[in-house]
C-alpha cells in the first residue's frame, strides 16, 4: 500500500513538468503536522486527549490534521454495550508496523521525541506534549511545498490527484 502511494506521488511529481499552469507556491514553506492517535471505545482518557488534540490543530487552524486509529483489544467487540465493531480496515496492520506501545499513544510528524523515551510515540498521559511537538513542527522550513488537487468518480470508485511539487 505504502509502496503505491509513493509511486503514485513519484508519478505526480514527474508529471509537474508537463503541466501548463504552476500550482504550488514557489516561495519556502514551513511545515504542517499530522497527528495520529491510537484509540478504543472503552478508553477511559481518550476523550479529554481528542479535545486536547482539537485545542491544538485549533491553535494552528489549516496546518495540522489528525488521524485517529482504532486498534487493538479496545477496538473489537466486546460483551454487552461494548459490543459494536469500531476497528478500522488498516489498524491492526499499522499497529504492528509501527510497533505501537499501547492504543493510548500518539505522534506527531513520527518525529523521534529522543530521551527519556528514545520513540515517536508520545504517551498518553503527557498531554503537552502535543501541543510542543506541534508548535515546533510548523517553525520549521518544509523542504519541499506539494500542492494535490483530489478528483473522485463515484460510478468508477477512482480516485485521481493531481500532484505539483517545488523543492525549496
Amino acid at each position: 500500500m505504502i509502496k503505491k502511494i509513493v509511486w503514485v506521488c513519484g508519478v505526480g511529481v514527474m508529471m509537474v513538468q508537463g503541466l501548463q499552469g504552476q500550482h504550488v507556491a514557489t516561495t519556502p514553506q514551513n511545515k504542517n503536522f499530522l497527528i495520529e492517535k491510537g484509540t478504543g471505545q472503552v478508553c477511559g482518557s481518550c476523550p479529554t486527549i481528542a479535545l486536547k488534540c482539537d485545542t491544538v490543530l485549533s491553535t494552528h487552524p489549516g496546518r495540522g490534521m489528525l488521524i485517529e486509529y482504532h486498534f487493538g483489544p479496545d477496538a473489537r467487540p466486546q460483551a454487552g454495550k461494548l459490543s459494536n465493531d469500531f476497528q478500522t480496515p488498516y489498524g491492526d496492520t499499522i499497529f504492528a508496523a509501527l510497533k505501537w506501545p499501547f492504543y493510548l499513544n500518539m505522534m506527531v510528524n513520527r518525529r523521534d521525541q529522543g530521551p527519556p523515551w528514545g520513540s515517536t510515540f508520545i504517551f498518553g498521559n503527557n498531554n503537552n506534549q502535543i501541543q510542543k511537538e506541534a508548535d515546533l513542527v510548523v517553525q520549521q522550513a518544509s523542504p519541499v511545498n506539494l500542492w494535490m488537487k483530489p478528483s473522485y468518480n463515484a460510478a468508477t470508485r477512482q480516485l485521481s490527484v493531481d500532484v505539483e511539487a517545488y523543492y525549496t
